[in-house]
């Protein structure tokens, strides 16, 4: 691995293109060295740490960056000279400038709720050592407070956030273990439903050992999600999730009526969360076993516990761990190639955002865009700080105050030190702020074994993406949809757009936002008339501008996407007749 360094420029003496050459000096220092370089299962792959975009330079261009990292300039002249002019064509329309980035209007306005959990109660029938609540602060909220959640209570939670948020808020039914009042989660749902239609998208998180026959035509009813929580295969899921009525396989009751949900509505939108901790690190076979059982959804995470517990991974872990995110992720890039295309996040989720491109100023907007309801009304920013006096935000029926949070969330990551400069810090966002603070005592202060699980995960992910663009592109754009455009995908304008006499300026009729475009990007939006594929508008860009292929795709596709998550644009794979 090669960390950012800067190039040894006295080493290219000789080849034509050393200190002295003026296209040489525009090029090194700031420019080079914002660029992230490592290797991987033997291919090389490059990130820029300032713009955070994963570029696809050509194999000889990374062989020759590589080598030069590393003090070798044994390279020829010409494939040195031929890497300095590919990169300067990349320079050249904007990209390596080494400027540091400013965040936009837009990633520096508050967004607006969209998440509000909604304990219902925090008793539970498991016992689990690393439960969240045993976490430091939290014991007197969670379990010295099982009464659950009254129906009143609840409604004036929706009451509230209808009052202060949009439309298209999820409601999560969390506890403890929501299925223990599941008459009450009928009874919200059904309140919802008749005040508000439509307000509302549900969501359950579930130990599995509840869910009955009778409940399942109400979650399928009304659309629920169902996450269900899984620690492995069955020994090392029995090891840790136990009834506190006794002895008994917690994994197969958990996993009979899973697959009884799934078999009487195989539709379900469900995901298998998994968690990882010290003494249960085996994360390959985990993700295999639920492969192999036709799981399409899976996430596995660390599991959140005190310094001081057993479970809790260190340093001396992360190696291991490693070890483990190395064999996944080759067992779960067969799949692809075999056809089979499931979703494992985080990894999923990472090759999305490698494939979009966009800077992640924040890991975590809670407190803003995320907020929790204890049974008793108190309003908290996450279920992991819920019960910290400091933390709470309001109460049902008082309202809200999240200036708390909003202080936290406008330190984004280009303003925490060590984060700042970090090479994965607009992919990582600066961690979960719940997270650090219960590992580090400061939210804006990941924890050292976090912050190498996510880099490795980050470099793992980017290996992936370029794997399954070589190999199962089709595959790669199953799994992450217009996040990833093929070349023969055909950008179509939208009929709620209006554009301006300048040419440079779209207004968007629905919503009447406002785009402005550079002249890069007025000259695609023109050239998408519905009949160009992605690779022929490309291939337009690279003969105007004098481009290489590679870098007029990767132009046209990153601009294409932000076209399409702006609503602006929709894609088609049929062309539109003459």
């Amino acid at each position: 691995m090669i960390e950012p360094t800067d190039f040894p420029s006295s080493q290219l003496n000789g080849t034509g293109v050393g200190p002295d050459s003026e296209n040489f000096r525009s090029l090194t220092g700031r420019h080079f060295n914002s660029l992230y370089l490592f290797r991987q299962f033997g291919r090389i792959l490059a990130f820029d740490r300032v713009s955070g975009l994963p570029y696809p330079f050509s194999q000889k261009t990374l062989e020759v960056l590589w080598a030069l990292r590393q003090g070798d300039p044994s390279g020829s002249s010409s494939a040195v000279q031929q890497a300095l002019e590919e990169l300067a064509a990349w320079k050249a329309v904007g990209h390596l400038s080494g400027e540091e980035p400013q965040p936009a209007t837009e990633d520096l306005l508050l967004p607006e709720l969209g998440t509000v959990f909604l304990n219902l109660t925090h008793a539970c029938n498991l016992t689990c050592p690393y439960c969240v609540m045993h976490l430091p602060g939290l014991e007197d909220k969670y379990e010295k407070n099982l009464t659950p959640m009254s129906l009143e209570t609840a409604q004036k939670a929706l009451d509230l956030i209808v009052r202060t948020a949009p439309q298209g808020i999820t409601i999560t039914f969390f506890g403890g273990e929501p299925l223990l009042a599941f008459g009450l989660l009928q009874d919200i749902v059904e309140y919802a439903e008749s005040h508000y239609p439509g307000w509302f998208d549900y969501q359950l998180i579930t130990n599995g050992t509840l869910l009955e026959p009778g409940m399942f035509d109400f979650i399928k009813e009304h659309d629920i999600r169902v996450l269900v929580s899984f620690d492995g295969p069955p020994a090392e899921h029995d090891a840790l999730r136990k009834f506190r009525r006794g002895p008994g396989s917690t994994f197969q009751e958990t996993w009979r009526r899973f697959q009884a949900l799934l078999a009487a509505w195989p539709q379900c939108r469900y995901q298998v969360n998994a968690t990882y901790l010290r003494g249960s690190l085996k994360v390959a076979k985990t993700v295999d076993f639920f492969l192999r059982q036709g799981v399409a959804h899976l996430r596995v995470d660390r599991g959140l516990v005190p310094r001081k517990s057993p479970f809790a991974l260190t340093m001396a872990e992360v190696d291991r761990l490693k070890e483990e995110f190395d064999r996944l992720i080759l067992g779960y890039r067969d799949y692809f190639l075999r056809g089979q295309v499931y979703r494992v996040d985080p990894f999923a989720q990472l090759i999305s955002r490698l494939a979009r491109g966009r800077r992640r100023w924040r890991a975590c907007n809670a407190g803003v865009d995320y907020l929790t309801v204890a049974p008793d009304g108190e309003i908290y920013s996450c279920f992991k700080l819920l019960g910290l006096p400091a933390l709470r935000l309001g109460h049902v029926n008082h309202g809200l105050d999240n200036r708390v949070f909003a202080e936290v969330w406008s330190r984004h990551v280009g303003q925490r030190r060590p984060c700042s400069s970090c090479w994965a810090r607009y992919f990582c966002g600066g961690g979960c702020v719940a997270d650090n603070f219960h590992l580090t005592g400061d939210f804006f202060q990941p924890s050292p074994e976090s912050c190498a699980i996510f880099k490795h995960q980050v470099r793992l992910a980017l290996w992936l993406f370029r794997e399954l663009e070589d190999q199962a592109p089709a595959a790669l754009k199953q799994l992450v949809g217009d996040a990833y455009l093929l070349p023969q995908d055909i950008p179509v304008k939208s009929k709620e757009v209006r554009e301006e006499p300048d040419g440079l300026t779209l207004r968007h009729r629905r919503t009447n936002a406002v785009y402005r475009l550079n002249q890069v990007a007025a000259e695609i939006w023109h050239a998408c008339d519905g009949r160009l594929t992605l690779s022929e508008l490309s291939a337009s860009l690279a003969a105007t501008y004098g481009l290489p292929q590679t870098l007029a795709l990767f132009d046209v596709r990153f601009q294409v996407s932000r076209f399409l998550e702006s609503g602006l644009m929709e894609v088609s794979l049929q062309k539109t007749p003459n």
